[in-house]
């Protein structure tokens, strides 16, 4: 079990690095490449179901912001501390 913990730790790690990287590029707003289209297509798969869940219920003055990375690196970070919570019986 434990294992599984570290296998989930260092998949969401690495994620939260390729999200950091998607986050600044899209401030950047560089040429179109081949990393560019690959980042894209694996951040919006994982970003377009929350970005419709938030559409649909946030204030339209709240919609001027994209917080579906932020809602899905909170998300990881909760299902990190649940699986550590299990694993090791306590969260620190």
């Amino acid at each position: 079990m434990l294992t599984l913990y570290r296998v989930v730790n260092w998949v969401f790690s690495v994620f939260s690095l390729i999200l950091l990287a998607y986050v600044i590029l899209s401030f950047v707003r560089p040429r179109p490449n081949w990393f560019t289209e690959a980042l894209n297509r694996l951040v919006d798969t994982v970003l377009n179901p929350i970005r419709r869940f938030l559409r649909a219920r946030l204030p339209v003055q709240m919609q001027i912001l994209d917080w579906s990375p932020l809602v899905v690196y909170l998300l990881m970070r909760l299902v990190l501390l649940v699986l550590r919570l299990f694993v090791v019986g306590s969260i620190w």
